[in-house]
Order: C-alpha cells, then structure tokens, then sequence
C-alpha cells in the first residue's frame, strides 16, 4: 500500500541531497531510498551494483512447494513459493522471525532481514530471519494468467494456509546448513506484517495459534472496509495549517494528481497510450491478463475481499477529494477488469465480512502486538482507528499496543546500519518490540511429542 505523496513524512527524507557514499553508510535500507528517489526522480541514476547486493548480502534465496489449494485435495496442482534466510544472527535455540512478503515481490523485503526491523529482532535474540512471499506475487505465482479465474485461488484462507504449511514443514536446515529442526512448533516463530501484511500477522496468530508463537501487527490492516473515506480526513487532520492555506491551487493539484494516479498510472500499467486510457469508459485495456498485468492481484483482492475504496467523505466533513469519487465510481474497476469467469464471479462489491470475522478492530491474542503510526492515513483501518470510538486497550507485555508518535505506515519495519540516524522514535519502538519478544521467548516450551 502506497500513501499519497501529501505525507513525505518517511524515511525517504533521508534519501534527499546524499550522495552515493552516504547511501552506502545506511547499509542495505540504502537500497530502498535509492529507488524511492528514482521514482520521485525519474532523471536520478540506478542504485549502484555495490547497493543492489548489500541488501542481499548473506541471504539466502530457496523455494517450498505448495498446494495450488489447500482444502480441495483434488486438486494436484502444486506451485514454488520463494523465501529468503538470514542466517548470519542465529545461535543454537534461537526463534525464527518471519517476515511476510505481503503484496509485493518478496525482494522487495529483503532489507528488512538484514538491517530492518527483522534483523534487529533476529539479532536481539539470536534468530534466523526470513521472509516468506505470497502466493501470486514477485515470482510464486501458481497461474498461467491473472484472469478472473485464475485468481480463484488468490485469498485470504489460502495465504494463509499457505504460510502454516510453510512453518509446519520446512527444512530450514538443508537450506542454511544449520543443524535442527526449525519447523513449528518446536521451533517458536515470530511473524512480522506491516500494513497488509499486518493484517496477515495478527490472522495467522489467531488463527493458527499452535504454529504462530508470536506475532506482530504493524499498521495492520484488521478492519476491512468498502468505505475507506477516513484515509484522507488523517492527512487533513495531520496538517491543519497547511491546509488552511491551501484554496483554488491546491483544488487543482488535487484534481490533477488524482488523475495521475488514477487513470494515467494505469494506462502505464496496460501499456496503453494517454489518449486510448481517455477515449472511452469501458476500457477493455483492464481486461488484459497476462503476467505482466502485476496490479491485477491486490486489485482483485480490493475488489473480492478487502475493499479500502476512498471516496469523498460524509457531508459536514472538509473533502480533500472532489464529491463525485464515489464508492460507485471507485468500485467500477472490478466490473471492468474482472468479467464473470466460468468458476468464479467477483461479487457487486468486497465480502469484507470474511476478513472481519477474524477480529476486525477488536482482533487480539496474547502475544499479538499491535504497532500502528499516529499519522498513519491507514489507521482508520487499524484497532488503533480514532474514528471507530473504541474501547482504550491496555499495553502489556503479553499484548503490545503501540502508537508511536509522528509515525506513519509500518514505520518500524525500517532500520539502518547504523541505528544513531534513525528517528528517535523508531529506535524506541524496536528497542520495545525487542523487549517483549525477549519476554516472550523466555515463556517458551516446545511440545513434548
């Protein structure tokens, strides 16, 4: 998930005005700025070799087989799921820090098992550190096409059997060289999620208790919504003054990023020119389903589960958008880019109910630590949502519920080489989240059997 360029509150502040030595001294992080400046610059050059391989420096890259599905054992089809080790923390006893991948190719993740917030738990506690990649993301995609039916097998339920089966099964061993059995539960797991991912991390907790031992949320996205409105009215609360200035120009801006995010962004996407993308509203382009239509899966998985549609809000709110945005009009998308299949239909609008089952704002287990930004547009979505008028939550060893201050999306999951330039924050919530982890552990018994 992307937030709107409104809120450069992030770390990609730091990317600005270094130069390619400076980059080198924040360590494999550096990669991920590099390439946030090359999109906010596209003039601005490649990251070097040197940095493309410090963020996969002592990482080891392996495949798991998976059922195409998981609860109709008629089905053969099987597929390869990726996942990466850093092994360069462990000692003997040590946890396993899941990181999932999330909806996005899983080396997208990389750097935050060797300096992010997974290393520095694996450090802390002398853990192995991975991240797993989700099925029909980066390279573990189970289809030969992303149409309507192929994506069938793209839920919530098969993610996460997906990564139960993971846990319960792997040879970590063969892969790394480390003698021992690393499979769940006899090694303790600690699964790591931001954002959707998040969301991942607390349903596998509560779901698969017997595997998951512990688990963190960040700006975990526990509450699925078709009516997403709030995520604007943060970034207008954020900045009260600066909106207060802003009239017939900032009307404008809006106008025009909306259309570039909205419809030219995706005329990209489909390799279409910009005046095919407006020369009509049935834009078949949307139906186009090779692999390389890589928005199709968290689009479809928006339009069948999740929903998170951002109209204009309720009358009497300040809109930062125009009130036309409807859910209507937002919504239209998976009528278009998904017809009816022969084996699957995409519903008139998002089954978030199949989401919300598993907790919503209220999801909780002991521990399941809750990590959300303050200014984070997400977290009206969270069991941090200012706006769902919820019951206050104690913060306990046991269940973690943290707020850090000034922060937005999964701001934790970041981390340098050098710890002294993050933001003060930052360095407390890992010191935090290190702390209870260590708590955790200590409670930790392997099955006897």
């Amino acid at each position: 998930m992307i937030l709107l360029p409104t809120l450069l509150l992030t770390w990609s502040s730091l990317a600005y005005g270094l130069s390619s030595h400076a980059f080198h001294a924040l360590g494999p992080q550096a990669v991920k700025l590099w390439r946030l400046e090359k999109i906010l610059d596209p003039g601005a050059a490649d990251e070097t070799p040197a940095l493309a391989a410090a963020a996969t420096a002592g990482v080891i890259q392996s495949n798991f087989t998976q059922p195409l599905d998981h609860f109709d054992k008629t089905n053969k089809f099987t597929f390869s799921q990726r996942f990466w080790v850093n092994a360069q923390f462990y000692q003997p006893g040590g946890p396993v820090i899941l990181l999932d991948g999330g909806e996005t190719s899983g080396t997208d993740r990389l750097p935050y098992i060797s300096t992010g917030v997974a290393a520095k738990i694996a450090n802390a506690t002398g853990g192995l550190a991975l991240v797993l990649e989700h099925r029909y993301y980066g390279n573990s995609i189970p289809v030969a096409n992303f149409s309507t039916d192929s994506l069938r097998w793209l839920t919530n339920e098969q993610a996460m059997a997906d990564s139960a089966n993971f846990m319960a099964n792997v040879n970590l061993s063969a892969v790394t060289g480390i003698p021992g059995d690393f499979t769940a539960p006899k090694t303790p797991y600690i699964y790591y999620g931001g954002s959707y991912a998040g969301a991942r991390s607390a349903h596998m907790k509560v779901t698969y208790p017997n595997l998951v031992y512990g688990a963190i949320a960040s700006s975990g996205v526990t509450h699925a919504a078709v009516n997403l409105w709030e995520y604007y009215d943060v970034i207008r609360n954020a900045t009260p003054q600066m909106l207060g200035n802003m009239t017939v120009d900032f009307g404008f801006l809006n106008l025009v990023n909306y259309i570039q995010q909205n419809f030219v962004s995706r005329c990209l996407r489909t390799n279409q020119t910009i005046a095919d993308c407006f020369s009509t509203a049935n834009d078949t382009s949307l139906q186009e389903d090779d692999l390389s239509q890589t928005w199709r899966p968290w689009q479809f998985q928006v339009c069948t589960a999740w929903g998170f549609f951002m109209p204009a809000p309720p009358a009497g709110v300040p809109p930062m958008v125009a009130t036309p945005i409807t859910i209507d009009y937002l919504s239209e998308i998976c009528k278009q880019a998904y017809p009816p299949g022969e084996h699957f239909k995409v519903p008139p609008l998002p089954n978030v109910e199949d989401v919300n089952r598993l907790g919503g704002f209220f999801i909780a287990a002991d521990r399941l630590a809750i990590v959300d930004g303050e200014l984070d547009p997400w977290r009206p979505a969270t069991a941090h949502s200012s706006y769902a008028h919820l019951p206050p939550r104690q913060d306990t060893t046991l269940r973690p519920f943290k707020l850090i201050p000034q922060a937005v999306h999964h701001y934790d999951e970041n981390g340098l080489a050098d710890q002294s330039l993050e933001p003060p924050q930052i360095q407390d919530i890992h010191n935090e989240e290190i702390a209870f982890v260590k708590a955790w552990l200590k409670d930790f018994k392997p099955p006897k059997h």
